[in-house]
This record gives structure tokens, sequence and C-alpha cells, in this order.
């Protein structure tokens, strides 16, 4: 059904998936896509003190030398707000820090806008 109170569509559901892998950044990297990788990592704030953080990233583009390069998060969002889109950030660059990969998209799939994010940008900019 077409309804969104009726439930989810499989066609619906069939055509965001279509629609994001035919985005062009995406299509840049999806013959190299690993999904739903699993990352930890740890810190220590002070002395005896850790800080551990695990998240899993949706799909991780490698190198042909197995070296992480893009981080992809895929997000389905109809309508986030600045502050959701803030969350999401913040986690994307936890991502990026925790692959060693310079550079990442949060790709909100309803709507086709793509924010991409470089490590060494500031919390504040982005790329659509």
């Amino acid at each position: 059904s077409k309804e969104p109170q009726a439930g989810i569509s499989s066609d619906e559901l069939a055509d965001v998936i279509v629609r994001t892998f035919s985005l062009s950044l995406v299509r840049q990297f999806r013959s190299n896509l690993i999904p739903e990788w699993n990352l930890y990592s740890s810190t220590e704030s002070e002395p005896g003190t850790f800080e551990g953080i695990a998240g899993i990233a949706d799909a991780i583009a490698y190198d042909k030398q197995d070296h992480p390069v893009f981080v992809f998060d895929w997000k389905s969002d109809v309508a986030p707000d600045r502050l959701t889109k803030g969350r999401h950030c913040a986690q994307l660059r936890q991502y990026l820090a925790m692959t060693g990969c310079e550079r990442g998209a949060i790709v909100y799939m309803t709507t086709g806008e793509v924010e991409e994010l470089h490590i060494n940008d500031g919390p504040d900019s982005q790329t659509s």
C-alpha cells in the first residue's frame, strides 16, 4: 500500500533503495562497499579512566589495498530537523575517526539528500 498508515510498502522500499544506489556519490563507491561494519574504539580520558565507543557503519568503501576510504551512514528520516542532523554528523565523525577514513556521507534515503563530511571539517562544515 502507498498509504503510510497502512504500514511498510515493499514497492516504496525498493524504489528508495534503487534511488539511493543511483546517487552519483554512492555509484562512485558502490563496487567497493562492505555493509554493516562493526566499529569499536576506546580512549583513556585520564589515567585509569577509559571511554569506549561501539557502532555499526552502514557501509564502508575500501581501496585496492584494503584501506577504508569512505564511510556511508544511511538514514531513513523523512524530514530531520537541524538538531537531528547535527547528531547524525557527530555520529559520522566518530565513525571516520574510528576507521581512519577522511571522508564520509550521511545519505537521507527518502529525500536523496547527501551530507558529505571530511574528518578535518569543523562541526558545522557540511556539503550537500
